[in-house]
């Protein structure tokens, strides 16, 4: 089986529609509820997406920090992609949980962006994404 090409809107609303829609974020619940130009927040509700112990799945709560990492680096003129991420649980998480992600460095190549999950109001988790700005060809 051969390599496939992925295609990445060059126009920013196309890229945020497409991230929003896509269908990961439609099977896992992940809803974007606010983007600024500062910032970006995206919920998900943790209703079947429990581990063994009943409380969020460290998967879920990475998804979400993710998803709402990728619209913070798209959400401009260049598109970008992952190149790492890092994630530290604070505490269990069990309801509503809403992740805040901001740019805190960026340069011609790359973007830096931390995200905090939280539940309710308490802090869960701690994200860093680093991404890649691609041509704009």
């Amino acid at each position: 089986m051969g390599a496939k090409r992925f295609d990445i809107p060059n126009n920013p609303e196309q890229r945020i529609r497409s991230i929003d829609s896509c269908d990961y974020a439609r099977q896992n619940g992940l809803e974007l509820i606010s983007i600024s130009e500062n910032e970006v927040r995206v919920a998900m509700d943790v209703e079947g997406k429990l581990n063994g112990f009943k409380c969020a799945h460290g998967g879920a709560v990475f998804a979400l920090a993710d998803q709402a990492f990728a619209f913070a680096v798209n959400k401009d003129d260049t598109p970008q992609v992952a190149m790492s991420a890092s994630i530290r649980y604070v505490k269990p998480a069990y309801g509503r949980l809403e992740a805040v992600a901001t740019k805190v460095r960026e340069d011609a190549k790359t973007s830096v962006v931390r995200v905090l999950v939280y539940d309710e109001n308490e802090l869960v988790a701690e994200f860093e994404g680093v991404s890649y700005k691609l041509r704009k060809d």
